[in-house]
């Protein structure tokens, strides 16, 4: 690849996001439009090919913990979204060509809305609110209702308050529970997030919330991924204080059921990731017994069939760079896979193994020249350990040592994954080598590498990078 293509490089289609399938069984997806600016659109596949359902001036972005991420949900025929341009609510119909219309009022100080969920039995959505702070003040977390027999758009009722930071609210099949996640200053939820539960009832304006239990989570203890079974059980990720080679040390899967939460993995890998973005979604019910779950080790991912009873799991599939926002309907499980040497797409699996492309885009690079990553566990200046990923220059000459490219990813508990990545791959094909550190502190291994950065950042992780 010469300097000459970067420019076509990175006006490159944008990849897929929160694919579903509508009551149709159409296949729906978000995508950033290049041609228009990366605007987030949500697009859908019909017969008759692929449309843009989203108009102009409406994209589907959210600016809550401000990184944002999913703040749309479906109900019937109609999707309800977050506008990143007005931060209300709207309501569009899937098949139709009606305009968006609004479901909240501009009323009070600036608002933006994620994680939204529709239940029939309140007919109402619940959503994580952001209200914007007055200048110096921070901005305010809490949980909403949407009431949607209201003919004219409306204000929020509040329905949970108190915490700094709200996330994945869930409402129980038969409409009668909500669970969520919230944490405070001056935790992350990576660091200490706490998993709770109380009745919803009501409909409209009566919406209420009945006494609130903590379920899991605390102090020395993080909470993600959580969502309510079929059976009214809730199952989520969680990892706690314990020994590098203890299960609880990692993300596993626990099941609260009948007052008390049992373990249900027990891997040294990861069920859950850092909440940095809304909807990542890594696990779906398949039936009565099984979740299908994402496993992250060594960094590559996998999809794991998971007894909900025993605990017993089975591996289908491929190795991924990187799997998310799982949705199931019908059986048909879509998710988004990453490659580490062609770029992403949306695939459908069965619980059986068998696996299926949906859509993709065409790749950029021919998947000979892609440099392909190397996983490193390099000894540290204080006789630890920390992990990279390098990828070797193409085309290499022989006897030549190629200057190297270090980087280091944002956050910094973040993680720096193996999927393709146009910058990597640029400098490679220029004829650099490139280093992607994961310094202690990244996620994807355990509580104790990531927790070794708490109180030593710009300590530990400048000097792994050394």
């Amino acid at each position: 690849m010469s300097r000459l293509e970067i420019k076509a490089l990175f006006s490159r289609p944008g990849s897929p996001a929160y694919p579903f399938r509508d009551e149709r069984d159409q296949l729906c997806w978000l995508e950033p439009l290049t041609e228009e600016g990366g605007r987030l659109a949500l697009k859908q596949r019909s017969p008759r090919g692929e449309r843009i359902v989203t108009p102009a001036g409406y994209q589907l972005r959210s600016k809550v913990h401000e990184y944002g991420g999913k703040c749309f949900c479906i109900a019937g025929d109609q999707v309800y979204f977050n506008n990143f341009e007005d931060g209300l609510l709207y309501r569009q119909g899937l098949h139709t060509a009606e305009s968006p219309q609004p479901v909240s009022t501009a009323e009070g100080p600036p608002s933006s809305y994620a994680d939204l969920h529709y239940s029939p039995a309140l007919n109402a959505l619940i959503a994580v609110q952001e209200v914007q702070g007055d200048s110096g003040s921070e901005n305010l977390n809490r949980l909403v209702a949407f009431p949607l027999d209201s003919p004219t758009p409306c204000r929020p009722r509040i329905i949970a308050e108190g915490a700094d930071f709200y996330a994945a609210p869930g409402i129980s099949g038969d409409g009668a529970q909500l669970a969520w996640i919230e944490w405070n200053h001056p935790d992350m939820p990576w660091d200490a997030s706490r998993l709770m539960r109380a009745e919803i009832s009501g409909r409209g304006d009566e919406i209420t919330l009945g006494p609130v239990q903590q379920l899991a989570g605390g102090a020395d203890s993080s909470v993600c991924q959580a969502g309510f079974l079929e059976s009214g059980s809730l199952l989520f990720a969680m990892d706690r204080s314990a020994p590098d080679d203890s299960p609880e040390n990692f993300w596993n899967l626990y099941v609260s059921e009948h007052g008390q939460v049992r373990l249900l993995s027990r891997e040294r890998a990861e069920f859950g990731e850092a909440h940095w973005i809304f909807g990542q979604q890594r696990w779906v019910q398949l039936d009565d017994a099984h979740v299908a779950a994402v496993m992250t080790a060594n960094e590559t991912d996998t999809l794991q069939i998971i007894n909900l009873k025993t605990g017993g799991m089975k591996h289908v599939g491929d190795l991924y760079a990187r799997l998310s926002q799982l949705s199931c309907r019908d059986g048909g499980l879509l998710c988004v896979a990453e490659y580490a040497d062609r770029p992403a797409e949306i695939i459908e699996m069965s619980p059986q193994g068998g696996v299926s492309t949906v859509h993709s885009e065409t790749p950029w690079l021919e998947r000979d020249e892609v440099s392909l990553p190397q996983l490193v566990n390099f000894p540290t200046r204080d006789g630890a350990g920390a992990y990279a990923n390098f990828y070797p220059s193409k085309p290499s000459s022989k006897g030549e040592v190629p200057a190297l490219l270090v980087l280091v990813h944002g956050g910094p508990t973040s993680r720096a994954d193996t999927a393709l990545k146009p910058l990597v791959q640029y400098f490679t094909q220029n004829g650099f080598a490139v280093l992607d550190v994961n310094h202690r502190g990244s996620t994807g291994h355990g509580r104790t590498y990531r927790q070794a950065l708490l109180g030593q950042w710009g300590e530990i992780d400048a000097s792994d990078i050394a």
